[in-house]
């Protein structure tokens, strides 16, 4: 699995940079040498079925690399020699700017990976972690906290599941940091996030995800108090253009209905390229339902629940938003899983989120 951000970063932005999860961030009075956001793009790139490189530094000079290995190795996967050489034969005033992680599917049981100007460590769950950029600290504690998996329902995860999970998981957990904290963006990294990993004997990216944000606070009685829906993310793919909508909703202003289109890191999109493609609707195949518990003590323990519907089935949650209302339609018992998962063991956490979830008027709290 390979998992990146999609925040740039550049000493020159100016005014306010929308991001998916706000209305804009300000920078800050920057000098020269100061880096702060300055938008967003994909940086990960799918150069073949078989090979998939990341990358992290100067958007320029990484798009100009990533440019190099589609025009290359876009028809016919490198062996490792090849590639090997390719990264090794990188001008000295480009390779001072970038870093990436490469992956080559060799056959399909075997895989090859270069760290270029990449951190590596090992875990005792994961194997083999290859990171770079100025996320590395907070990725790898987070790896550190991620909980076991639980299997609902009796059914046995494939691998492809069990990655897409992890990734959401991990991207949940930053996405409700930077909305809370912007401790991330801070850092330099955040954004939103891309997930690639293996289907059917080649490199994909996690398409049609839904990730839906909920506040829970701890009260002095030990329970759990739901606040009504604050956001809502949707991510898709338009061939190699990625295509977000973010839903935020305001206790004292309108909600805000926004749409972004990130480039492949190895090309620019054309507008009349992105007027064509249409606004994804917020049904999806993958569901990440984001809690954020804040305590008592000020602290803040994000938790995810993720849920799945193959082609073809029916989905568990289907949600509607006609620019008013957020309407949301479930299956018999959808509530109290996420209600379980809380570990609130609270009848009235499962009613909150039966009721608050229903239906959310633009611009107010719940209207149950």
């Amino acid at each position: 699995m390979m998992f990146g951000d999609l925040l740039v970063s550049s000493s020159n932005a100016a005014g306010s940079i929308p991001l998916p999860t706000s209305g804009g961030i300000q920078p800050m009075s920057a000098t020269e040498s100061e880096i702060v956001p300055a938008g967003i793009a994909q940086k990960m790139g799918l150069i073949n079925d078989n090979l998939v490189v990341g990358w992290s530094g100067t958007q320029y000079v990484a798009r100009a690399i990533m440019r190099r290995l589609h025009d290359q190795f876009g028809t016919h996967a490198p062996s490792p020699e090849e590639l090997e050489r390719f990264f090794n034969e990188i001008p000295v005033d480009e390779r001072r700017e970038v870093e990436f992680i490469a992956m080559l599917l060799v056959n399909p049981t075997t895989g090859f990976q270069i760290g270029f100007q990449a951190f590596e460590l090992s875990h005792a769950r994961f194997g083999r972690i290859r990171a770079c950029g100025s996320g590395y600290g907070d990725l790898r504690e987070l790896v550190e906290r991620i909980g076991a998996f639980t299997e609902h329902d009796g059914r046995d995860l494939t691998p492809y599941a069990k990655a897409v999970g992890c990734g959401l998981t991990m991207a949940g957990d930053l996405l409700a940091r930077e909305m809370l904290l912007g401790d991330t963006v801070g850092h330099h990294f955040g954004g939103g996030y891309e997930i690639v990993t293996l289907s059917d004997g080649r490199w994909v990216k996690a398409d049609d995800i839904l990730t839906i944000f909920w506040v829970l606070r701890e009260t002095r009685t030990g329970g759990l108090e739901l606040s009504p829906i604050t956001h809502l993310i949707k991510q898709v793919y338009a061939g190699d253009l990625l295509v977000i909508r973010s839903l935020a909703f305001y206790t004292n202003r309108p909600a805000e209905d926004r749409t972004f289109y990130v480039d492949p890191p190895y090309r620019v999109s054309y507008e009349h390229e992105r007027n064509a493609v249409q606004r994804p609707a917020f049904q999806a195949k993958w569901i990440c339902h984001q809690f954020i518990v804040q305590r008592l003590d000020g602290t803040i323990s994000p938790r995810s629940r993720i849920t799945f519907s193959p082609t073809g089935s029916i989905p568990p949650l289907q949600v509607e938003w006609n620019g008013r209302r957020l309407n949301l339609t479930t299956s018999a018992g959808y509530f109290s899983i996420l209600s379980e998962f809380t570990q609130s063991g609270s009848q009235a956490l499962e009613n909150s989120l039966r009721e608050s979830s229903t239906s959310r008027d633009a611009g107010s709290q719940v209207s149950p």
